[in-house]
């Protein structure tokens, strides 16, 4: 490999190059491998089409999913651009232990998404009203009504919030509130965790499905959200 090197992930040994994920290599350090790819794009993003660079974060993240599942693995933000291996092996050996460390931290450990999605709006049955007191009474009711459907829903987050959160590694990142999604958590989990949120599924879903909600759950991602601490020097390679 020659040229700028963007650095997708840290990995642990004993992984074998994926040929079914765009192209990329892992390169050996003592402690761990490091998955690279050649670096083509102008290094100012502002000057990149948008569909290339699209194109490219894609590729990044394919090539990292193609590990995650399997490997312990610590994604680096998108973009983490080296002028060469010179410049590529000189960070790593500097920074080897505190890669080492985060790379530790998440064995055994995968992320995945938590969601509640808004199927229906909520629909409440409205009678026609044969007088005027019948139907200030019929207002009433479906306020009440709508009232309640509200309130379960509101009831169904919290439960599944909180349990999912007790069975999380690490305290769970919330996505931006979203008319269409009553719940987005992202949570690392262990093994034994993933197989209590199935469990957990399974007993909400039907209840879910009665207020017009979806549960979602997807992964295992790349730790994307749990790589780095917040004040860790190395977030800034982090994703």
């Amino acid at each position: 490999m020659s040229g700028d090197l963007q650095v997708h992930g840290i990995i642990e040994k004993g992984a074998r190059q994926d040929a079914t994920s765009p192209a990329h290599q892992l390169v050996p350090f003592r402690e761990f491998d490091v998955l690279v790819s050649d670096y083509t794009l102008c290094l100012d993003t502002a000057n990149v089409p948008q569909d290339l660079l699209a194109a490219a974060a894609m590729d990044h993240h394919r090539i990292l999913l193609a590990y995650c599942r399997d490997f312990a693995l610590l994604p680096l933000r998108f973009g983490a651009v080296f002028s060469g291996t010179n410049a590529l092996a000189d960070t790593m050996h500097r920074h080897e232990e505190t890669y080492a460390e985060a790379l530790r931290a998440l064995a055994d450990q995968r992320e995945y998404t938590v969601e509640l999605l808004v199927e229906t709006a909520q629909v409440v049955p409205n009678t026609p009203s044969k007088d005027g007191r019948a139907f200030l009474n019929n207002r009433r009711s479906l306020r009440d009504q709508r009232r309640s459907i509200s309130q379960n829903r509101m009831d169904i987050v919290n439960e599944l919030r909180a349990q999912v959160t007790a069975i999380s590694t690490r305290a769970p990142q919330h996505g931006v509130p979203k008319p269409e999604k009553a719940l987005d958590m992202s949570v690392l989990l262990s093994p034994e965790a993933t197989q209590k949120l199935e469990d957990l599924a399974l007993g909400i879903q039907k209840r879910a499905a009665a207020l017009g909600l979806r549960l979602c759950i997807k992964g295992p991602w790349p730790a994307y959200h749990f790589a780095w601490p917040d004040n860790s020097p190395e977030a800034q390679y982090g994703a």
